[in-house]
């Protein structure tokens, strides 16, 4: 996969944040083209595990522009809960007004993208 993506990884959820589900699938968009450059490889195609039901079925969602597109629609409906999640998970904490602004803010930018 590093070949395909020039070195860059997607990231992997840590079990100690609750937010990261949701950056780590801001990672997997951002490597949307690399993924698909993978399974279409010669070196995908002919190796033994590319053969196996699971990647089978990874193949299958990667190629999917259906599934791109809900990835598009969480990611853009989450990241502004995801900014207001990273306020509030630092280590030095806001002001409650900086964060009811931040609150605020994030409410009207999904209401606009519902």
């Amino acid at each position: 996969m590093r070949k395909h993506t020039s070195g860059r990884e997607i990231l992997r959820p840590t079990p100690t944040r609750f937010v990261t589900n949701f950056i780590v699938l801001q990672s997997i968009l951002a490597q949307k083209d690399a993924l698909r450059a993978m399974v279409t490889s010669k070196e995908w195609t002919s190796s033994t595990y590319a053969k196996e039901a699971k990647a089978k079925k990874f193949v299958e969602q990667v190629l999917d522009s259906g599934f791109w597109t809900k990835c598009v629609d969480i990611v853009k409906l989450t990241e502004p809960f995801v900014r207001v999640l990273r306020i509030v998970d630092k280590e030095d904490k806001p002001a409650m007004g900086f964060l009811y602004q931040a609150i605020h803010k994030a409410r009207e930018e999904i209401m606009k993208k519902v």
